[in-house]
């Protein structure tokens, strides 16, 4: 068995002075209509949108503790062992205490191969944050709670042998409820939350990863994971308006905007944030048989498109999907001091174990990786998004000491 409990005290202090001006070549958004032939007011008052101002100073405390143990259900010299654990969480701002169960189950059957069963479920909160009590107008919500989500996860581990040398497959999939959910959005670098626990959702995948000396004496691996998560925001809806020609109207670009006719949207379920169906990574490891004290190292990543919607807008428009994420990295690197390096006596470098220098080649094709969009507009208005791209190829040098 073993337990523990921690006590923190938290000191927040937020001042925040954020607004938006839009100015291009003169004119000024929002901007007002003007006539052929009309003299503006050079005087017209400045308007500037999505002002947020506060000062806010929070203090709080957080109590939270846990309890565990492992148990041999069949005996000594048997392989099926239980763990089952509590925690427990309370925060004096919301006044919420919080009990979470969770057990995983093992099992490795008396096979000539070396494999293991895993099971694990349970509950799990997640208390929140600063930022999770924050709305986009800077307001905190006192009666926000703990987000969330009864976990099934079952997995494998296989442990074999492969051209004499060892290796490892492992193997997860879970499912995952999730409820009282805040729902944020990526603005650029930031995240915003909505400070409502108003959406419950689900996140399913399953995991592939396996590692070992595909070149002797040199650890390399893959993985690959499809992953789906989704939300569904409660009371979110919307209209679609059309007009006499049976046109959805789209502010800006239909030609008639006159409403005749309009239909009730529900989303249902969207796209979480991290949502990424597919990612892929390998990293592999190898030395010059003449110099093994040279190694290179080549990494390949790939990632599936993440969602994002325009700024300022509701999160169920949040299903747009930037473009994959790929990546190579190349890398070199040598072993200036090992095990059979030898040192004079007098000489302080005696005292280092082992020094490695590198150098790395990073995103070595010069992909261009969208990060996020610069949101344009123009008189009338309208956005355009313009793709905001990762460094494209960099030149890395490390030096590496342990003593």
């Amino acid at each position: 068995y073993n337990w523990g409990m921690k006590y923190q005290h938290e000191n927040i202090d937020d001042r925040l002075s954020e607004w938006e001006l839009v100015d291009s070549a003169g004119y000024i958004l929002p901007n007002p209509p003007v006539n052929i032939g009309e003299i503006t007011d050079p005087k017209s008052p400045l308007v500037i949108e999505d002002v947020v101002k506060t000062d806010i100073q929070l203090s709080t405390n957080r109590l939270m503790g846990h309890v565990q143990g492992t148990w041999d259900l069949l005996g000594e010299g048997r392989d099926l062992s239980l763990t089952a654990g509590l925690r427990f969480n309370y925060w004096d701002y919301n006044r919420q205490f919080l009990l979470s169960p969770r057990a995983s189950i093992a099992y490795k059957p008396l096979w000539e191969r070396d494999v293991v069963f895993r099971f694990s479920s349970g509950y799990y909160y997640q208390p929140p944050f600063y930022k999770e009590l924050r709305d986009f107008d800077g307001n905190l919500n006192p009666d926000i709670k703990a987000q969330k989500s009864i976990h099934f996860v079952a997995g494998v581990d296989i442990n074999f042998l492969a051209w004499g040398r060892p290796f490892k497959f492992t193997t997860e999939a879970y499912y995952k409820y999730l409820d009282d959910l805040i729902p944020y959005v990526v603005d650029n670098v930031r995240i915003l939350y909505t400070a409502q626990n108003n959406a419950h959702g689900y996140a399913t995948g399953i995991d592939f990863k396996i590692n070992g000396e595909f070149i002797e004496n040199t650890e390399s691996w893959m993985s690959l994971s499809f992953l789906s998560t989704k939300q569904d925001i409660e009371g979110d809806f919307y209209y679609d308006y059309y007009n006499a020609e049976g046109k959805k109207i789209i502010k800006g670009y239909t030609e008639d905007q006159v409403v005749v006719d309009s239909i009730r949207i529900e989303p249902g379920y969207i796209p979480r944030p991290t949502d990424q169906l597919v990612s892929f990574a390998v990293f592999f490891q190898d030395y010059l048989p003449l110099i093994p004290t040279l190694k290179a190292h080549l990494t390949l990543v790939f990632g599936s498109g993440l969602p994002f919607g325009p700024p300022d807008s509701p999160i169920y428009k949040h299903t747009l999907r930037y473009p994959a994420y790929r990546r190579v990295d190349l890398g070199f690197s040598k072993l200036l001091i090992g095990e059979k390096t030898k040192f004079g006596e007098k000489n302080p470098l005696r005292y280092i174990d082992h020094a490695w220098i590198s150098l790395e080649v990073f995103n070595l094709f010069q992909i261009y990786n969208t990060v996020s969009y610069i949101w344009v507009k123009d008189v009338n208005n309208r956005e355009y998004a313009v793709p905001n791209y990762l460094t494209p190829r960099q030149l890395n040098v490390k030096l590496i000491v342990e003593i």
